[in-house]
């Protein structure tokens, strides 16, 4: 049974302190980007205000189904501070919420040369 949680989640497994960011799409109205780190796990724990609360409301930043999102990972930064160079200088991943009710958890597996990401549980 899912999670009945409705903030995205998004972590890396090869960078802790690796800078994100959530952003609304469409790409022609960025709404409030909020920079963020990961913690020791490698995981932006809180990308949104908790739904419901007046934060969230003030910012209209309550997820709504069938609208894409987008997180970005900001790699470069972290590749540098580990005295590594990277291909990628960051990761974008764009994604639709068809439920926002449900749990989302957005991964990303990172080296200096290759990525890949998934819908975790």
């Amino acid at each position: 049974m899912p999670r009945l949680e409705s903030q995205p989640r998004a972590s890396s497994l090869d960078s802790r302190f690796l800078k994100c960011h959530r952003i609304a799409v469409p790409i022609s109205s960025i709404l409030s980007p909020k920079g963020l780190w990961t913690n020791a796990d490698g995981r932006c724990l809180d990308l949104l205000p908790p739904t419901g609360s007046e934060e969230a409301k003030k910012e209209d930043t309550d997820l709504k189904a069938g609208q894409t999102y987008k997180i970005v990972f900001k790699t470069k930064e972290y590749f540098e501070r580990t005295n590594r160079q990277s291909f990628y200088p960051w990761v974008e991943i764009s994604f639709v919420i068809n439920n926002p009710g449900e749990h989302y958890h957005i991964p990303l597996l990172i080296s200096p040369h290759s990525f890949t990401t998934y819908r975790g549980s």
